[in-house]
């Protein structure tokens, strides 16, 4: 029996997840075994979206519609699931995952939500995957999903936060710069992809 703690609780709010497992296969698990639950999980995006949208039947949400409501969170979820599940090298979906963060942010600030958003945003999406998560896969493959997912989630949010303050970058000239802080972010994320663990870049 593991016990996982989850880094990305809402503020205040303690939890951990009981997980019966066998070690071996979560440290080692089978890629076909993985591609076929990444297949199954993707086909799965719009039960995703649903549940982030009915989580966020509150405000500062409620008054947006449900495409509003996740924008270009939407455009992170398969790349993400891909990354989480199946060892990939592949720059093009990093760089799709982290470009859609951008943008989430930037849709974020453009609809007068204050930054702090983008951590509860995570938080329900997050939550969304997981559940989907607890659903379709083994017990024993679970760690490992969840492992990549926080490793994962660092660098959205960083790539968001950009995205936000993009209209402060440029009246200073700098979001050239911040376009390159977003590629330099594509070798951490590969990292995860490929099994191993990063953290975004302070750049």
């Amino acid at each position: 029996m593991a016990t996982f703690a989850p880094a990305w609780g809402m503020p205040g709010t303690a939890y951990s997840v009981r997980v019966d497992h066998d070690p071996k296969l979560a440290e080692n698990p089978s890629m076909d075994t993985l591609r076929d639950l990444h297949r199954t999980l993707s086909a799965h995006t719009r039960d995703i979206v649903d549940a982030f949208n009915t989580a966020t039947e509150r405000e500062p949400w409620a008054k947006f519609a449900g495409e509003d409501r996740i924008n270009s969170l939407r455009q992170v979820i398969e790349p993400f699931i891909a990354l989480a599940l199946v060892d990939s090298t592949e720059v093009a979906l990093c760089r799709s995952a982290l470009r859609a963060a951008a943008k989430h942010g930037e849709h974020r600030r453009n609809q007068g939500l204050p930054d702090e958003t983008i951590f509860q945003d995570l938080y329900y999406f997050r939550k969304a995957v997981c559940s989907q998560l607890e659903r379709d896969l083994p017990l024993e493959l679970y760690t490992h999903a969840h492992a990549r997912i926080d490793h994962l989630l660092a660098l959205v949010a960083s790539a968001s936060l950009r995205g936000y303050y993009r209209g402060a970058y440029e009246a200073r000239g700098d979001w050239p710069r911040v376009v390159d802080a977003l590629e330099a972010m594509v070798e951490p994320c590969l990292k995860v992809g490929a099994g191993g663990k990063a953290n975004p870049p302070t750049a």
